[in-house]
């Protein structure tokens, strides 16, 4: 399969990230292979980015180095953009039964008597 530059740089970049991160860790190639569950040739040729890099390599290297897929993938961590306070007591009723008041939101479910 030949890829196109676009494609092609992005799997170095990916490459590059699990190289610098095995560096980091200490890991050898003969270990990284262990720990990927694939014999070391296969690992140095992901690594370099001569190979397509699959998701189950790119998953167990994340596991690996405790790091998120996208960590790897795309070099940053996901990033909050948006998010709800709820305060306690005030979230919005999602459900009622007979004795029960379900509300969206942080604390103990609220018992009607």
């Amino acid at each position: 399969m030949t890829l196109n530059n676009d494609t092609s740089q992005y799997l170095q970049e990916t490459a590059s990230r699990i190289h610098e991160l095995r560096e980091i860790y200490g890991y050898s190639t003969e270990e990284m292979a262990r720990l990927t569950e694939i014999d070391e040739g296969l690992y140095l040729r992901y690594e370099s980015g001569q190979e397509d890099l699959p998701f189950t390599f790119i998953h167990k290297c994340a596991l690996t180095f405790g790091v998120e897929i996208i960590d790897l993938m795309e070099g940053r961590s996901t990033r909050l953009t948006s998010y709800t306070v709820t305060r306690k007591g005030g979230g919005v009723t999602t459900a009622q039964e007979d004795g029960i008041l379900i509300k969206n939101g942080w604390g103990p479910k609220e018992i009607l008597t």
